[in-house]
């Protein structure tokens, strides 16, 4: 089952064809929730901003992968997970 929103499918399709724009508002959506994890987990400010900027260039490299993304924001966490774990 496709459980990516709609808008934020279309979204996925334009980054995966290099649409900075579209990019930057997935960017925005999501920047402060990887953020607040990775500080929680770090417990250092300086290193969960280090850590939430690779998470969206892992995503910017990855984005020929986007369309096939099925439930994003699951997808977005499990490279955050492993950009704070192996972070520390």
């Amino acid at each position: 089952m496709d459980e990516t929103l709609p808008e934020e499918k279309d979204l996925l399709l334009l980054i995966a064809h290099g649409d900075e724009l579209a990019f930057a508002k997935i960017v925005q959506k999501y920047w402060r929730n990887i953020y607040s994890h990775a500080l929680t987990y770090l417990k250092s400010a300086l290193m969960a901003e280090e850590i939430t900027q690779d998470v969206f260039i892992r995503l910017w490299n990855a984005r020929s992968a986007l369309p096939e993304v099925r439930k994003f924001d699951d997808y977005l966490f499990i490279i955050a997970r492993n950009c704070i774990i192996s972070g520390v």
